[in-house]
């Protein structure tokens, strides 16, 4: 329910129109691939939950945060925060686990739909360390704005919770049962991963496919992307 509520979930067809490439009705509804198309969304909404708890709380809202005290007796805030990212990053986990075995088993396009909708999760961290949203949140009833101090994101290399086994919520444990299926009945090849073709012609005829140099800097760009690990170590306000 929570990962319907954000606005992920619109972004997600968006991906393959801006690729130039068209998944297919076996595509589209294999078991993976719808599984990926709510993971995502679902990552950023609780990604969203941590950020913007101090703006919802200045206005009388709540969010996965105020759930989670109300069902450990009144929990401080912390450990809130502590157990919100742990489902995150056992969410996360699944994520790239799932985006790895279609990289090495699934069709191109496929393969290279479920990589890119991860863009969806570090393009929301980066926008929300800079937006005024969070930054200078308005309070939507009175519109007071309140100065938030702000917040920082440290990134590790590993997950604080990297179990692969799922949690206790039956309306998401599923999605563990459909991996570990695909994993016993297809393993990886020890070939190379599926190769991802990026399309570089424009799309106006006649116009060059770019320079050298701004090439150049998207290959920069999408290394630095590629580099970057998915695991938030905190997020401090």
């Amino acid at each position: 329910m929570r990962g319907d509520d954000c606005a992920g979930s619109w972004m997600v067809p968006f991906y393959p129109l801006i690729g130039g490439y068209q998944l297919t009705p076996e595509e589209a509804n294999d078991p993976l691939a719808l599984i990926v198309t709510d993971l995502v969304p679902l990552i950023g909404a609780l990604d969203n939950d941590v950020i913007s708890h101090h703006r919802e709380a200045a206005i009388g809202e709540f969010n996965l945060l105020d759930v989670l005290r109300n069902e450990n007796n009144g929990y401080p805030l912390s450990h809130a925060v502590t157990d919100a990212i742990a489902l995150r990053d056992r969410l996360m986990t699944l994520y790239v686990r799932i985006r790895d075995h279609l990289a090495h088993t699934a069709r191109p396009h496929l393969a290279r739909f479920a990589h890119d909708i991860g863009h969806i999760i570090r393009g929301h961290m980066e926008w929300a360390q800079e937006t005024s949203r969070y930054r200078t949140p308005e309070n939507a009833k009175t519109g007071e704005l309140h100065h938030a101090t702000g917040f920082t994101v440290d990134w590790r290399e590993h997950p604080a919770d990297d179990n692969r086994q799922p949690p206790p919520l039956p309306s998401i444990a599923w999605w563990w049962n459909h991996i570990q299926t695909a994993e016993a009945s297809q393993p990886p090849s020890t070939g190379p991963l599926t190769r991802l073709h990026h399309r570089t012609t424009s799309s106006r005829p006649g116009r060059p496919h770019g320079s050298a140099g701004s090439r150049a800097r998207r290959a920069a760009r999408a290394a630095l992307f590629a580099a970057r690990t998915p695991f938030p170590r905190d997020r401090r306000r």
